[in-house]
């Protein structure tokens, strides 16, 4: 049971960070960055402090591998050593910027057990390994969707940190449901149907709230636009 909850761990930080490489320019089907982070979300909420950072280094270092893949015919090219050594160079490279989703997933996790509201913390954790993690080639969420400029005026608020809350904001609506239904199907039968019932509501609040945003963004940048 171990080895599988592992594995389920990985897999969906596997997902994530592959689907935010397909929504990052370049590939650029930049409507994956609505849902790229959903199941890193969901393999973070409630996990302990040392697999959530697991799951967020596996997230970052997936990202990163595949997203700097022409890295290795670069070194190919100009160093002279044999492709071997240049996807192990590669690696380490990935290994190392993987760092920024894992100090990511350790702040999550550290926070959502003092108590602190996870929707919230995992967006300012999101924001603070963005801004505060040093990187080598930096980049940010919120390239993914430079092709869609409503999104991006809201820079001129917060740069471009604000336009990745917005697009983590979409990724907290839809992973809300995910997270609810996963609850429901292993609930307890003890659990009385009223609580159940409150916690659904509750939770089709937040999602509500975070959509929200991510309305109120596109209007902004609609009006400023003109």
């Amino acid at each position: 049971a171990g080895r599988r909850c592992r594995r389920r761990f990985r897999a969906l930080a596997f997902a994530s960070g592959f689907a935010y490489f397909l929504a990052f320019p370049g590939v650029d089907l930049w409507p994956l960055s609505f849902v790229a982070l959903v199941p890193l979300i969901v393999a973070l909420r409630g996990a302990t402090v040392g697999r959530a950072t697991a799951s967020g280094w596996v997230a970052g270092f997936t990202m990163t591998l595949f997203g700097f893949y022409w890295l290795n015919e670069m070194l190919v090219t100009f160093s002279g050593f044999p492709a071997p050594v240049c996807w192990l160079l590669v690696a380490l490279l990935s290994g190392y910027q993987a760092g920024r989703m894992a100090l990511c997933g350790w702040l999550f996790a550290r926070a959502t057990r003092r108590g602190w509201p996870p929707g919230l913390v995992f967006a300012a954790a999101f924001a603070a390994s963005e801004l505060a993690f040093p990187l080598l080639f930096p980049w940010t969420y919120a390239a993914t969707v430079h092709q869609v400029p409503a999104f991006l005026q809201i820079a001129e608020l917060g740069g471009p940190i604000a336009v990745a809350l917005v697009l983590v904001a979409a990724n907290l609506a839809l992973a809300e449901p995910v997270l609810g239904w996963l609850e429901d199907r292993h609930a307890a039968t003890a659990v009385r149907p009223r609580a159940r019932a409150a916690a659904r509501t509750e939770r089709w609040r937040r999602s509500a709230r975070a959509a929200a945003l991510v309305v109120g963004a596109l209007l902004y940048g609609a009006i400023r636009i003109p």
